[in-house]
């Protein structure tokens, strides 16, 4: 169905461009800006873990001994840091046997089945599981006397805004901003040309004194000023013949 209203087509073209250039700006914050701030939360998530793993260690050097599982410390602390942060921690050996855990449920990371790690420091595995939501899985070695431990931590936070969401929100409201703002435009450019055209056809109709009164120095201004030029032309150019017949 073709559009024959100059008025819809200069909306719709306006809101097309419109659109377009929303879809650009976004996918440019989120390669750079959204990038960037997912990489500054990364290695604030790193340190964080690095701090745990620290204290971790340092529980386990003053009783080292004592087998994970069976130290009373150990495991305190794990629940302090789960139920402080809301993340769930497990501790497993070498042959992936579970020793501890801080919550009831059953295990649901198979560290066999995930993909390449985000980031790598101080030997901590930093896997992301959602790029929608913030939830992550880190893996962190301990080492208990000649054997290496596991602390697994894993968080899961559906409601956080991200920042690409925000942004996003922003700019479709600046976006319904500037659609309103491009109504009463297109209706200016197309009123005048209306007026333009109005003006023709009351000049066909034989009305030789007819004449626009577009104002502006812009295109249909001078598209008005050119119409008068040649109106004024042929109104004397028949008034000229009309004499010439009477004489």
């Amino acid at each position: 169905m073709k559009i024959k209203s100059l008025y819809i087509k200069l909306l719709l073209s306006f809101l097309g461009v419109l659109f377009i250039t929303e879809i650009l700006i976004l996918g440019l914050f989120i390669v750079t800006a959204g990038r960037n701030f997912r990489n500054y939360i990364d290695r604030q998530s790193i340190a964080k873990l690095q701090i745990f793993k620290e204290v971790v260690q340092g529980k386990i050097n003053n009783a080292p001994l004592i087998p994970i599982e069976q130290n009373n410390d150990i495991q305190e602390l794990l629940q302090t840091f789960s139920n402080l942060f809301d993340v769930n921690l497990w501790i497993t050996a070498q042959d992936n046997t579970l020793l501890f855990k801080t919550f009831s449920a059953p295990v649901n990371i198979d560290p066999g089945k995930l993909g390449k790690y985000d980031m790598l420091e101080d030997g901590i595995k930093l896997y992301h599981l959602s790029r929608r939501h913030i939830k992550y899985y880190a893996q962190i070695p301990v080492r208990t006397g000649e054997k290496i431990h596991t602390v697994h931590i894993h968080f899961h936070k559906n409601h956080q805004k991200k920042p690409e969401v925000i942004f996003l929100f922003g700019l479709l409201s600046i976006g319904l901003i500037i659609a309103l703002l491009i109504v009463p435009l297109a209706r200016i450019i197309t009123k005048r040309i209306k007026q333009l055209n109005q003006s023709a056809l009351e000049f066909a109709d034989g009305h030789l004194g007819c004449r626009t009164a577009i104002k502006g120095r812009d295109e249909i201004a001078e598209l008005g000023n050119s119409f008068n030029f040649m109106a004024d032309k042929l109104e004397k150019m028949i008034q000229g013949n009309k004499e010439l017949t009477a004489n």
